[in-house]
């Protein structure tokens, strides 16, 4: 009982940590985009969308990262009452899970298939391309090099 008397603050203090930590650990560990947008992807969106109105704003910024982490603090209780409630299977399965990713609005998937299809070779080009470009800036930087060192 002394113990407690002596340290209950620093126990509260480190299990705040602790706590805060787990929280990080677990959204850094789950899906950062999904096409139905389960589990922390609904906060990290709305956490971007306010950051974005912020205009570098110290006390905004900090209200909106406070709203996105009690929003993260959210769907982990939401997920520990679900499997209380045998609802779902883990603690964790609202929120690690494997993603359905969005499709991407930029590329055609068809078109690309078939550029492919037709120029199976893409990659080992796009190597040789790269390995000229590094030969000519290379060059370049000699010839500046050389006429830098000549005197005027």
């Amino acid at each position: 009982m002394s113990w407690i008397k002596k340290n209950w603050f620093t126990a509260l203090v480190c299990l705040a940590a602790a706590l805060f930590m787990l929280t990080v650990v677990l959204v850094l560990a789950a899906p950062k985009q999904d096409k139905q947008s389960r589990g922390f992807v609904k906060c990290s969106e709305k956490l971007a969308d306010d950051l974005s109105f912020c205009n570098n704003a110290l006390w905004c910024s900090a209200k909106a990262v406070f709203a996105a982490s009690k929003c993260d603090v959210g769907i982990i209780a939401y997920g520990i009452s679900q499997w209380l409630a045998d609802k779902q299977d883990y603690p964790w399965s609202n929120y690690m899970f494997e993603p359905e990713l969005p499709e991407n609005a930029f590329v055609d998937e068809k078109a690309r298939t078939e550029y492919l299809a037709k120029y199976p070779n893409t990659k080992q080009e796009m190597i040789e391309l790269y390995k000229q470009r590094e030969e000519i800036e290379n060059e370049q930087n000699l010839q500046k090099f050389n006429e830098e060192m000549l005197p005027k």
